[in-house]
């Protein structure tokens, strides 16, 4: 098809047969192959100037129709193998990757998903991760107060909301004054226990009260560069 469309835009066979990158001969072997498996006449031969034939002229329309159709199709199988053959490296806190992490990632998922590896650990090393860009994209608790080692090169989202609740046995809070009931408490390299740690500084508590403390789950996207001229 390619052949005749050429053909007819160069107008003659010598100059078409160059541009296919085949002798002469051999090009227009391949015309008259195409007008015998077809069963019609494409070019006018009968003149100096090479001219297309009525068939010749259908038979342009169809098969500009049709090589543009197998372009588009190309086109979109590609960017369907891309998308099978990209990995999207996520890190995330140990209890969002439980809790969090795989109904919100079935909620994105579209007809060909990328491949996701998931890498769960507290929050200082999922952190490291970030910086280093060995993982793309982070899903962890934040809160205002509490500080994190993202520059402005880092942007976050906000994905869900959780509620921190103090709770405890009834049979201890029968007995023994709230300040003094022993508790199970996040390390500081946890992002909860960074985040409680920050709310008690900032309201000069030296234990946790029993309000409710506000987190936010949100996920720091990737580094990203500085935006420059095109290229």
């Amino acid at each position: 098809m390619e052949d005749v469309l050429v053909l007819l835009e160069s107008g003659n066979f010598s100059r078409a047969a160059e541009r296919r990158s085949v002798g002469q001969p051999s090009f227009s072997r391949r015309i008259m192959a195409l007008e015998d498996w077809l069963g019609a006449t494409l070019i006018d031969r009968s003149t100096h100037t090479v001219k297309p034939t009525p068939a010749g002229e259908r038979f342009k329309d169809i098969a500009e129709d049709l090589l543009r159709r197998l372009h588009l199709a190309q086109v979109e199988l590609q960017q369907m193998q891309a998308i099978q053959t990209v990995k999207l490296r996520f890190a995330a806190t140990h209890a969002l990757a439980l809790t969090f992490f795989p109904s919100w990632l079935r909620k994105l998922e579209t007809v060909n998903p990328p491949t996701v590896e998931l890498v769960a650990d507290h929050m200082a090393a999922c952190e490291s991760l970030m910086i280093k860009a060995e993982v793309q994209f982070l899903l962890c608790h934040h809160h205002e107060l509490a500080h994190t080692r993202f520059d402005q090169a880092f942007i976050s989202a906000h994905v869900g909301q959780d509620s921190l609740l103090p709770v405890a046995a009834p049979q201890l809070l029968a007995s023994m004054d709230a300040a003094d009931i022993p508790r199970i408490e996040f390390t500081a390299e946890s992002g909860m226990g960074r985040i409680l740690s920050a709310v008690r500084a900032s309201r000069r508590l030296p234990r946790p009260s029993g309000a409710a403390s506000r987190t936010r789950k949100a996920s720091a996207p990737r580094r990203h560069k500085p935006r420059g001229p095109a290229t």
